[in-house]
C-alpha cells in the first residue's frame, strides 16, 4: 500500500512538472482599449473606457452601455 501511494505521488509530480505554460504579451500603445472585440483609440489622452454593466434602478436591473469618461 505504501509503495503504491509513493508511486502514485511520484507519477503525478512527474506529469505535472512536464507541463509548461508560456504567455507572450505584446505592448499596447497608450490610450488604446480592447472594446467589442477590437482595439480602439481613446478620444482624448485623459479618456477612460467604462465597460457596460448593470445598475439597479428601483426594483429593476438596467444595462448601462459602455462609454468614454473624459
Amino acid at each position: 500500500m505504501k509503495a503504491t501511494l509513493i508511486a502514485a505521488i511520484l507519477a503525478t509530480s512527474l506529469l505535472t512538472s512536464a507541463c509548461a505554460t508560456r504567455v507572450a504579451v505584446s505592448p499596447v500603445a497608450p490610450h488604446r482599449y480592447f472594446v467589442g472585440g477590437h482595439w480602439i483609440l481613446a478620444p482624448t489622452a485623459t479618456s477612460v473606457w467604462i465597460p457596460a454593466h448593470y445598475e439597479r434602478r428601483g426594483l429593476v436591473r438596467v444595462r448601462v452601455a459602455g462609454r468614454w469618461r473624459v
